[in-house]
């Protein structure tokens, strides 16, 4: 018995290849939590790769929860300029731990202003030392930049009072 395309029976979706039906996978914001609570002896298959139905069902259902005890947005945009201040203490301490690109100038910063050098850097975030000397130069050019502006700014505010130093 074919179904209606809109409304697919079981045993249509179960012909279908995987890589259509999976929504279930690591891209999933719940992917994480789900393959935290799932073990090897959970009797369900593996949904998708990282849990199995049970754990899925657990970790989208405590989402749900989450969002609707402390009123938050279901869908969060991500702010690029947003640093996970936790993130970066862990990376600091040595912990493996995912950053992004601002976290990493951030942590980098960090470590330099407790006087370590390039190498050592590296070795706490786990990165080599040509990736940690590029965000080095990029934090050079980010205050350089800064200190222009700076400059600019004081030199515009001098302009507003006359040679003579008195306020029109």
């Amino acid at each position: 018995m074919q179904s209606d395309s809109r409304y697919p029976l079981a045993s249509d979706r179960s012909e279908r290849p995987v890589e259509e039906r999976s929504h279930f996978d690591r891209r999933h914001p719940v992917s994480a939590v789900a393959a935290r609570l799932c073990s090897p002896d959970h009797a369900g298959r593996p949904v998708g790769g990282p849990a199995c139905g049970r754990c899925w069902e657990r970790a989208i259902r405590d989402d749900e929860r989450f969002v609707i005890e402390f009123d938050v947005p279901r869908e969060v945009k991500r702010d690029p300029m947003l640093v996970d201040d936790i993130a970066v203490q862990l990376a600091c301490q040595g912990e493996p731990v995912r950053l992004t690109a601002v976290e990493l100038r951030t942590a980098v910063s960090r470590l330099v202003g407790q006087g370590l050098d390039r190498s050592e850097i590296g070795r706490r975030l786990n990165r080599d030392a040509a990736m940690i000397g590029r965000v080095l130069v990029t934090l050079q050019a980010m205050a350089t930049a800064a200190e222009t502006q700076a400059a600019k700014a004081a030199g515009q505010a001098g302009e507003a009072v006359p040679a003579g130093g008195e306020a029109a």
